[in-house]
């Protein structure tokens, strides 16, 4: 389950998220049970006027509270290697006009 949050004016957009992530019990034969997690998530948008276009770049962070956990369906669980930890990404989205 997520919940999302978002605050938007001009150009600048801020989001928060939270993840909620259940307990599988209910499994099959030779399964190993797997626990639930809860993620927070965040991030900030900028769009940038750039030549004649608009750039758009976000800074956004997932994992906030640095939450081991795993995903149920992943064969990685069965080796024990959790999901990724607290991770960073900066994107920068520039369009691409034609010139046709």
């Amino acid at each position: 389950m997520r919940h999302t949050v978002a605050w938007e004016k001009d150009t600048v957009r801020l989001h928060a998220e939270w993840q909620g992530i259940a307990r599988q019990n209910r499994i099959a034969r030779n399964e190993d049970p797997t626990s639930g997690a809860h993620l927070l998530h965040a991030g900030i948008s900028l769009n940038i006027p750039i030549a004649q276009t608009q750039a758009e770049i976000t800074l956004s962070a997932h994992n906030l509270l640095n939450k081991k956990y795993y995903n149920h369906l992943s064969f990685y669980r069965k080796v024990e290697i959790p999901e990724p930890g607290r991770n960073i990404q900066i994107l920068i989205k520039v369009p691409f006009k034609s010139i046709l």
